[in-house]
This record gives C-alpha cells, structure tokens and sequence, in this order.
C-alpha cells in the first residue's frame, strides 16, 4: 500500500486481541486492527516516542473523515477521543538489545469503524456511530500508513520536540483537572504538559511538579 516505513500486518478479525496491562480486547470484523513492524535506530527510551507519533496518524486519519476535528482528542499515553469517548487505542511492544537499542518495535493500532465494545471504566464510540456512515478497514488502513510515514519522518528529522509540539495541541484536557489511575494509586492534579521524553507532568495542589511515565487518566469532577 505504498509503506515506506517498517511491515505493516492487518486482520480482518483478531481471536486474542489485547490493550494495555494485558486486558482482553474485543475484536470484531468491520473494525480496523493492524500493527507496525519498525527496528528504529535509536535506543529504547527514544522508541517509546513512537506511541506519540502514532497517535498523530491517527488523529489525521480520522479528522480527515470527521465532519469537527475539534472534537478529537489525543489522550495520554495512547488513546484517541472523538467527542469524548474511546474510538481508538495503540498499543507498543518491544524487544530491546543488551547495549540498550532497539531489536524491535511493535505498534499496534485498533480503530472503531462499526462498533465499539462495552468498556465500564471509559465511554467508547465508533466512526459509524457518529458519523452515520460505514468505513472501509482496508480505505483506513491506506490512509493510516500514510500519515504515519509523514509523522515518523518528521520524528526522524526533527526529533521528539516537534511531535511534542503537535501532540500537545490535540492532547485531552491539557491544563485541566485530571485523575492519575497508578498502578498502586490515584492521584489527582492539573494536567501541565509532556516531558523531554513523552511523561505526563502533573501538579498535584499544594506539591510540585511530578512525572509519571505509566498510568491511565480520567477527568476528575468539575473539569471543564
């Protein structure tokens, strides 16, 4: 399909699809399920950066088909929005050298185009959910490895600064009141930006500054 970037795979229907922290997805036909092959030379931390660069493919994939682009959103550390619920995750996996680069990059990517699975702990939509029309998976995924070659070049030749810059514009709540789920706590403060290497800087009332580097966010009451 024109990639100049890494081996892309697709599936028409995944058996054992997963999210974050090993959580079983749902993976019916009609949605889009494919992943990134890359081997990027760079070291590990640096190859984290690409979940961002993702994230910016796919928020030009789907404002490109969406009447208000306004209402998509890219939520830390990896999920799409459009009007305020799920359509879109990215997942990243890797296998790392002893001197501290990089064997392997695995980014996979799902979009809801037909339907959505019933999340409890976040609201989650689909394309033809709200924008009343069918899309093609195949059509999508076209146009996925395209912005996604447009995004990794501009990783390559401008660094993470840049797509820091372009991330930050589109992020979910930047500057509001959010809720940290942690692994082994929450924590709730104000959304402050991204680090040099992609963590969520929040500031807690009354403490300062922290970064976290794994975590999922949640608007905490009253955020605008």
């Amino acid at each position: 399909a024109g990639a100049s970037s890494g081996l892309w795979i697709f599936a028409v229907k995944q058996s054992k699809g997963k999210g974050r922290r090993g959580r079983k997805w749902i993976s019916e036909e009609g949605n889009l399920f494919s992943s990134l092959l890359l081997r990027p030379e760079c070291s590990l931390k640096e190859a984290t950066n690409l979940s961002f660069v993702m994230s910016l493919a796919v928020w030009d994939v789907i404002s490109k088909i969406t009447p208000s682009s306004l209402n998509i959103k890219c939520k830390w550390p990896n999920d799409i929005l459009l009007n305020g619920k799920k359509i879109a995750g990215i997942l990243l996996e890797s296998s790392a050298q002893r001197n501290n680069g990089v064997n392997l990059i695995v980014l996979g990517v799902g979009i809801n185009l037909t339907h959505c699975p019933e999340v409890t702990s976040y609201p989650t939509t689909s394309l033809k959910q709200e924008n009343g029309f069918a899309v093609d998976a195949k059509e999508m995924l076209t146009s996925l490895i395209f912005f996604t070659d447009k995004w990794i070049k501009v990783w390559e030749n401008f660094g993470f600064g840049a797509i820091r810059t372009a991330w930050l514009e589109k992020a979910y709540n930047l500057n509001g009141l959010i809720n940290v789920n942690l692994q082994n706590n929450n924590i709730t403060g104000i959304f402050k930006g991204l680090s040099a290497n992609g963590g969520l800087i929040l500031k807690p009332e009354g403490e300062p500054e922290r970064i976290i580097y794994s975590g999922e966010i949640f608007p905490s009451h009253g955020v605008n």
